[in-house]
Formats: C-alpha cells, structure tokens, sequence
C-alpha cells in the first residue's frame, strides 16, 4: 500500500486492484491494458499513473498484497522453539497449503502456464523479495544450530518441496478435503520430513 496517496486516491487504489485483479485474470496479462482499467473504474490515466507507473507495477502490486496475506498468517505463529518443531512445522505447512490451494493462487498458476515469458519474471521479484519460507529456515536454525546456512537453505527447500507435491486439489479437479484431512496430511509430510518413512513405527 502506498501510504502516501491522499483518502481520494487510496479509494481509487483498492478500486484499480480490484478491477485489473479481475481483468488480468479473466484477458490475462497481455491483453489487458491500462486504458481498458480505466475505462472501468472511471478516472483518467493520468490519475492512474499517479498511484502506478506501468502495467507491471500493478500487476506486482496485486501479487504483493496476496503475499502480505499469507506473511501476516505466518507472523501469527507462535514462536515455538525445542521440542515444538514438529507443531511449528505443521502450522506452518497447514497456512502453506490453504494459500497455494487458493483461489487466487490457481489463477496465478493458470496465468504463469499461459504467459510465462511475460510474469514470471515479476513473480520471482515477488516471491524473492517476500521471503514467506524465513520462518522454516529460522525455526530450523534454533533447532540445528550445527547447521551451515548452506544446509537451512537445502533443509527448507527440501521441507517446501514435499509440501507442494499432490498439494493442489484445485489444480486436479479433486474433491476439497476438510480441516481433519489437511491437518493428517500435513502431519505426515513433516513426520516424513524429520524422521524419515523407516523410522515410523
């Protein structure tokens, strides 16, 4: 959010995601333009230029306000050190998973299949400049501080990976599993992922 706009052009901020959150997905990212946004949420393109410089700019601004979302969810967690990592991890895998099996989450999966060349590139900056898996590779480093960095950054790539495989029903056509069916799937990712398959009993 850009806290310098005045109230009037901060009604008129959260209108322009709204509308072009609408019109990227339902044209996609080329065939959208800022003339056709404007034409919806009334104004001029000067005043849209005032609160975005480009197409771009607010394209990465809806993607940051989804994962300003998902980091206040994780900022929620309880700092749990010690014997609490297997819980940490699985709080934190449950918010993994109802974000990356969101509504919003499929449209960006379904938009970065049909135009890669033209967001993945924003994407990433996103994606990077958020950092969402800080709170696996912090509670990690409590737990290991053996650990080079070199080995929390495998680690928790490691534990990311085994979070998005078969995690979007969304994207499959399954059915929705409930809270009880998440919480045991999760459970067993990070019980796989700390113990390993042979050691449970």
């Amino acid at each position: 959010m850009k806290h310098h706009l005045n109230p009037k052009l901060k009604e008129k901020y959260y209108k322009i995601l709204d509308i072009a959150s609408e019109m990227f997905f339902e044209k996609g990212f080329a065939k959208t333009n800022l003339v056709d946004i404007v034409q919806k949420t009334g104004g001029s393109l000067t005043t849209l230029y005032k609160i975005f410089h480009s197409k771009e700019e607010l394209f990465e601004t809806i993607l940051r306000q989804q994962g300003e979302k998902f980091c206040k969810q994780l900022s929620s967690l309880p700092d749990i050190q010690g014997d609490d990592l297997e819980d940490a991890l699985i709080q934190y895998g449950i918010q993994f998973y109802y974000f990356y099996n969101s509504e919003f989450s499929y449209k960006i999966f379904k938009l970065l299949i049909q135009e890669r060349e033209a967001v993945s590139d924003i994407l990433m900056k996103v994606i990077n400049s958020q950092n969402t898996n800080r709170f696996v590779m912090d509670i990690l480093k409590q737990n290991y501080p053996h650990f080079t960095e070199e080995d929390i950054q495998f680690y928790t790539n490691a534990f990311l990976a085994l979070l998005r495989k078969d995690l979007f029903y969304i994207l499959t056509n399954q059915q929705k599993p409930t809270k009880a069916e998440v919480h045991k799937k999760v459970e067993k990712i990070v019980y796989l992922f700390l113990f390993g398959i042979s050691k449970k009993p």
